[in-house]
């Protein structure tokens, strides 16, 4: 016999079965349980880390804010080649995922929403989420974003693009964050 008619036997079993066991049947659905909101969420943020993760072999080409990917997501949000482009990978990540973000290349534009964090709450015992997003400022306004991977105590993980020319895992001390947005679960300010 040939594999495609050992199948289609099968599957004319299988619906034979369910057709006769019609009664039976609403009790079996009616005790499956519909998935909690927070386990769609978990995994919308283990894609997220997973998407991001799985660029960690990207480095520029020649060093300028360049290259195949990083040309690319600069394209995904207007930027020119040799911008620089950690916002432009964030919200590429987030695009590949399906998860709305505003599409920017500047990295302000991130946290004007969905603010879940601002380093002025140091107070509140906050805890970072997979795939919420961090901005830093080294001046007078945020000037580098990233992805949060994990957070053990103090220390917390990121998927950083632009930094040392590529896309790195970098741990940071969580006081050096200044704000933090989540687009997985957005709230309203």
């Amino acid at each position: 016999m040939g594999r495609s008619y050992k199948i289609s036997i099968v599957l004319i079993g299988c619906y034979c079965f369910c057709w006769s066991c019609n009664s039976g049947r609403t009790e079996l659905l009616s005790s499956i349980k519909p998935i909690k909101a927070s386990v769609e969420v978990r995994s919308v943020r283990q894609q997220l880390v997973d998407t991001a993760l799985s660029f960690l072999f990207v480095r520029e080409a020649t060093g300028n804010n360049d290259g195949y990917w990083v040309e690319r997501w600069q394209k995904n949000v207007g930027l020119k080649k040799k911008d620089s482009w950690c916002t432009a990978y964030v919200v590429s990540m987030h695009m590949n995922c399906d998860i709305p973000i505003p599409k920017t290349g500047y990295s302000p534009t991130l946290f004007a929403q969905n603010v879940v964090h601002r380093n002025s709450d140091w107070r509140r015992g906050f805890t970072t989420k997979p795939g919420q997003v961090a901005g830093f400022s080294g001046g007078k306004r945020i000037d580098h974003s990233a992805i949060i991977e994990k957070q053990i105590n103090k220390d917390v993980y990121f998927i950083e693009g632009n930094y040392s020319n590529g896309v790195h895992r970098v741990v940071r001390d969580f006081d050096l964050i200044y704000v933090i947005s989540d687009y997985i679960e957005p709230i309203k300010n």
